[in-house]
Formats: structure tokens, C-alpha cells, sequence
């Protein structure tokens, strides 16, 4: 004679099988959690390496006297993160660039040193969830390698944004205005004798809660970096 399961036993077994499906759920959620947090993680690393390659390939070859940083207290933003409030700078520099490095008439026939011919400026805005443009101000007949002599005017004019692409500053245009980063926390420009150390800090757009302990935390990506500028000879 075959026998049924009494009500004691069918409610332990219903008891087992959801306290075994809330362990999977959790574990299933952290996995889910910390997926998602070094997914956060990678893409900051990208476009962290990404602004660097595009600082690198400015700055290595422009000159050492053209270089102007607009720095100082104003240029500070207080940021809200979850460990706190932290200031951070926000610097914007400007330095000789070249439309075409390939192009021969872009040269001295004399001493072979470039022919500046545009204005580079990386920006950072004062927004809490900052910005990094770069920008390229032009078309410039054989650019001051002394550096722009307008630029302390344009950083008090634009403080925050740069002016929109087609927009004339001081005689120039705007040729191209290029976001490099929405998850800005801070860039600080220093000059440390021919060379240039760049601090960049980017930051998740929204907190993540910790896969750990659930509490809501920032993720921070901070790197300096030592840019030598090879061109000396002005």
C-alpha cells in the first residue's frame, strides 16, 4: 500500500525548496552586480586610455613655450560621491597643433620646424558630472609658438563650455569641438620643466550598489601620466 505525503512534511518540503531558490536568487544577483560593476569599470578604463592617446599625440609634438593652462580656484568643482564631497580640479589647456603633420608645405624649407597652423584646447566644464572636450580653433597662419595670446580672454569668456562648433573667438573658428568624456571627476594640468603631468579622473555616472554588502558606492578610475614634449626647439 502506497503512501501519501502528510501535511507536516509537505510543508517542510515547500520550506527547503524556497529557502534553496532564495539562495540562488542572491547569488544570481551578486553575479549579476559584480558583472555589471567591471563592465562599469572596463568601459572607464577605455575611455580613459582612449583621452590619453589623443593627449599624447597633441602634446608630444607641439612646443614647450606654446603651452597655457588656465588653473586656480575657480577652476574647482566640489563633487558629491558616496564616500563623501571631494574637490577636484577642472584645468583647461592650449597648445600649437598641426592640421596635417604628412604635408610637406606645413614645414620650413629652412629649418624644417613645423608651420603651426591651429590652436588646440582641452577643456573641462564645471558641472558636478563633468565633461572633456578637445578643440580645435583655426585656421591659423603660422600660430604664435610662444602660445595663444588670446587664450587667458577665451578661458574667462568660456569658463565652462567651449563655444559651439562654426563660432569665431578672437579671429578664429571653431573647426572641430569633440567630447572625450561625459564621467569626468577632475584634470589637472601641471608643468614640470619641459614636460607635462597630466591627473585625470573619471567616475561611473550613477553609484552601484557594493556586490557585498548592497550599499551604494562610486567607482573611481584615477591615473597621472608624464607627457615628454619631444619638440624643444622653440
Amino acid at each position: 500500500m502506497k503512501r501519501g505525503f502528510s501535511v507536516l512534511e509537505a510543508v517542510l518540503a515547500c520550506a527547503l525548496f524556497s529557502l534553496a531558490s532564495l539562495c540562488l536568487f542572491g547569488l544570481m544577483q551578486f553575479g549579476f552586480r559584480a558583472f555589471s560593476m567591471g563592465g562599469q569599470r572596463m568601459g572607464l578604463q577605455a575611455e580613459q586610455e582612449a583621452i590619453l592617446m589623443h593627449l599624447r599625440a597633441d602634446l608630444e609634438f607641439t612646443t614647450v613655450s606654446s603651452l597655457r593652462v588656465a588653473d586656480g580656484g575657480p577652476r574647482n568643482v566640489v563633487v558629491p560621491l558616496s564616500v563623501g564631497p571631494t574637490n577636484e580640479p577642472r584645468h583647461q589647456l592650449c597648445c600649437c597643433g598641426l592640421t596635417d603633420w604628412n604635408a610637406k608645405n606645413n614645414y620650413n624649407p629652412q629649418s624644417g620646424l613645423p608651420n603651426w597652423d591651429l590652436y588646440l584646447i582641452y577643456q573641462a566644464d564645471l558641472a558636478p558630472q563633468g565633461s572633456l572636450f578637445r578643440v580645435e580653433m583655426g585656421p591659423v597662419y603660422y600660430a604664435n609658438d610662444e602660445g595663444w595670446n588670446q587664450f587667458s580672454s577665451y578661458s574667462a569668456a568660456f569658463p565652462n563650455l567651449p563655444p559651439g562648433l562654426g563660432a569665431n573667438v578672437a579671429g578664429l573658428v571653431v573647426r572641430r569641438r569633440q567630447r572625450l568624456s561625459s564621467n569626468l571627476l577632475g584634470f589637472e594640468v601641471t608643468k614640470a620643466s619641459s614636460d607635462l603631468v597630466v591627473r585625470l579622473l573619471l567616475f561611473n555616472s550613477s553609484a552601484y550598489r557594493d556586490p557585498a554588502g548592497g550599499s551604494r558606492r562610486s567607482q573611481v578610475l584615477e591615473t597621472k601620466t608624464r607627457i615628454a614634449i619631444r619638440n624643444r626647439s622653440h
